[in-house]
C-alpha cells in the first residue's frame, strides 16, 4: 500500500470476506464460463443455497420448491426457513407449469429447482420454469450442482 492509502474493512484480504485473490480468480472464471457478469464462490453447496434464499426471501415471503430437492435443501426450507417466517410449497417438476399456478400465493417470491435433482436425478423443463417465473414476477433459482459448465 502506498502512504496515505485508507485501510478499511473491505481492503482486508480475508477468506470469510470472499475477497482473496484465489476466490476472485475462481469467481471470474466461473462467471466467464456461465456467461454472466459475476459469480460468488462459497465453501459448500448448502452455503450457496442458504445465502441465495436468505438474500431473496424475508419473513412473510413464500417460495415454490421442487418435491425431489436435495435432503439438505429440504431441511433448510421446511425446518429452518419456516422458523424465520418463510413459507414453502412443494411442486411436481414432472407436471406442467400450469399445475403450479394454483400453488402461488400473493407473497410468493421464488421458484427453486435443481437442474438435475439429487438424488433422484429428475430433470425439470428449465425453459418452462424460467418462463413461469417471469410470467409471475418470481425469481427462478436453479441449483446446477450436477450440471456445472466445467
Amino acid at each position: 500500500m502506498a502512504a496515505g492509502d485508507e485501510v478499511g474493512y473491505d481492503a482486508v484480504r480475508y477468506t470469510r470476506c470472499n475477497n482473496n485473490p484465489s476466490q476472485e480468480a475462481v469467481a471470474a472464471k466461473l462467471a466467464a464460463l456461465e456467461g454472466t457478469e459475476a459469480a460468488l464462490v462459497l465453501s459448500s453447496g448448502m452455503a450457496a443455497i442458504s445465502s441465495t434464499l436468505l438474500t431473496l426471501l424475508k419473513a412473510g415471503d413464500h417460495m415454490l420448491i421442487q418435491r425431489a430437492a436435495y435432503g439438505g435443501t429440504y431441511e433448510l426450507v421446511h425446518h429452518q426457513l419456516v422458523g424465520l417466517g418463510i413459507g414453502a410449497t412443494m411442486i411436481d417438476i414432472a407436471a406442467t407449469a400450469d399445475s403450479w399456478q394454483p400453488l402461488l400465493q400473493p407473497n410468493t417470491k421464488v421458484i427453486y429447482v435443481e437442474a438435475i435433482s439429487n438424488p433422484l436425478m429428475e430433470v425439470p423443463d428449465l425453459p418452462a420454469v424460467v418462463a413461469f417465473a417471469k410470467q409471475h414476477g418470481l425469481t427462478s433459482v436453479i441449483d446446477a450442482t450436477f450440471a456445472t459448465p466445467i
